[in-house]
């Protein structure tokens, strides 16, 4: 599995947040979940961030309610997790990135 594009997210300075990406829980083996900074948007806007991720996380127990996903019937729903980080000195402007990623070969 790889992807791209998955979600529009926008972190300031210094600030950092839980992400998830799921393929309606199917597993899909070992994962990375990275942020691709919007540089520049097709509107134009530049995305001022450098972004660290941490916290890689594979789990087979999320929340399909956490997708906007019907309850899933047996458990094994799988799903990964990351921490994105914007490491620009606070006030020095925010960061628009989505998500993208994949396995590991």
């Amino acid at each position: 599995m790889s992807f791209n594009g998955v979600g529009q997210f926008t972190l300031s300075g210094g600030g950092s947040m839980g992400v998830a990406v799921t393929t309606g829980g199917e597993d899909q083996g070992a994962q990375y979940v990275a942020g691709d900074p919007c540089n520049p948007e097709n509107s134009g806007f530049y995305s001022n961030g450098t972004l660290l991720m941490s916290n890689q996380t594979k789990t087979g127990s999320g929340n399909p309610a956490d997708f906007d996903l019907p309850p899933a019937g047996p458990p094994g729903f799988v799903a990964y997790y990351a921490t994105v980080r914007n490491t620009t000195p606070k006030n020095d402007g925010s960061c628009t990135f989505s998500l993208q990623g994949g396995g590991f070969e």
